[in-house]
């Protein structure tokens, strides 16, 4: 991670005020290409991938934003020409930090504006971008322009930052919409009322999307809401059925969802309640995966009781480990938690890995973190794991 962690070092911000003046400078705003921009408690991420995959195979110059990283942070970026070079990464953010010292930005903000500065740069002719953490305040939020929105789905997570109701946090999500452009909804969005009315006062058209179902190339990622969502978007920019399908079907994102088959390991970077729920979900109805051991950690802003219910009535009967991290946001375990009254073991990552080494299936499940520990394990003899967290802003 080294170059990165300076930026890192910043934290976050709220809001997207400290972007206005830099986008205005590079005559970036309004984008002078049409966008893609996804919002959603879950799922979102998984669209971009299937909107890019569309996109690119349709001959179209697309290039997408997503967060956070896994492994580092150039998975951020992905060009029209391919993933972003790491060097040129680098080089750009430093030219924009020093074009741009007051006020300081983040990492967010500052690999953003460089995202967009690259893009133009391989002659992008349409983006695709993820939210980071909200919608109505969140960075990517500050881009005008020409686009299609979406809200993937809506749930209780980072209450301290977009309110403790889901209706509070649907209009958080919401923010991103602009009059006269459309956004769209899976057919089976819980607050599709609440949204439509909102949409509705704003001038806001609002495009409900059927569940589109296909076994796909990685049997676990079958999430046929979001599927649908992309499909819907992909038609209604002109790609073809054909292709559109087909893109989807090939698409494999890491860590959500993924089967692993030459290490029979089922990892998902799922980390709040829901989407606990619908990884457990795919876990107990693939029993071909003779999965019996279940590996989560979760960061200590998550609701661990909640987690604790889904995974005792899922329907799992394995055996279920906590893996306790190493570094400031990491959820600590105390007596009071009630794992040991509930047969649960806790880890370090050192002890996690040697189970893995044991080549037995296994679902490993809560944080970017702990899937980074799996992707990429530290050799033997340099550490338990990573102990600082690479990705900003957090989930």
């Amino acid at each position: 991670m080294n170059g990165f962690d300076h930026y890192f070092s910043r934290g976050m911000s709220a809001g997207f005020q400290s972007l206005k003046a830099p986008l205005f400078s590079l005559g970036l705003n309004p984008l002078p290409i049409p966008f893609f921009h996804i919002a959603g408690t879950n799922g979102k991420g998984s669209v971009c991938h299937y909107l890019k995959a569309g996109l690119k195979a349709s001959g179209k110059r697309v290039a997408t934003f997503t967060s956070p990283h896994l492994i580092c942070p150039t998975e951020r970026i992905d060009l029209p020409d391919g993933p972003v070079n790491r060097e040129i990464l680098l080089q750009t953010l430093q030219t924009l930090d020093q074009k741009f010292p007051e006020p300081a930005l983040t990492f967010f903000e500052l690999s953003l504006l460089a995202f967009l500065v690259l893009a133009l740069q391989e002659q992008a002719e349409v983006l695709v971008l993820e939210t980071g953490l909200g919608g109505l305040l969140d960075t990517t939020n500050v881009l005008e322009g020409t686009k299609l929105g979406a809200v993937t789905s809506i749930s209780l997570d980072h209450t301290q930052t977009l309110g403790n109701s889901e209706e509070e946090i649907l209009l958080q999500k919401l923010g991103i919409g602009r009059e006269g452009q459309t956004m769209y909804f899976p057919q089976t969005f819980h607050l599709l009322e609440k949204a439509s009315l909102h949409c509705q006062e704003k001038g806001i058209p609002v495009q409900t999307c059927p569940e589109f179902h296909l076994p796909l190339k990685n049997p676990a990622f079958h999430q046929p809401a979001l599927a649908g969502i992309a499909l819907r978007m992909l038609l209604d920019s002109g790609i073809s059925e054909d292709v559109a399908e087909a893109s989807i079907y090939n698409t494999v994102v890491p860590a959500r969802q993924e089967w692993i088959p030459e290490r029979k390991i089922l990892l998902d970077v799922c980390h709040n309640p829901a989407g606990f729920k619908a990884s457990l979900d795919t876990l107990v109805s693939q029993p071909q995966w003779k999965i019996e051991t279940l590996f989560f950690t979760l960061m200590k802003d998550k609701n661990l009781g909640e987690v604790l219910g889904i995974i005792q009535g899922s329907g799992f009967r394995g055996r279920v480990f906590f893996v306790e991290l190493d570094f400031p946001r990491a959820r600590r375990i105390c007596p009071e938690d009630g794992l040991a009254e509930a047969g649960i073991d806790v880890l370090s990552p050192a002890q996690f890995l040697d189970f893995l080494e044991g080549g037995k299936p296994a679902a490993v499940l809560g944080s970017f973190h702990l899937a980074e520990i799996v992707l990429n394990p530290p050799q033997k003899g340099n550490g338990d794991a990573p102990s600082t967290a690479p990705a900003e802003p957090p989930r």
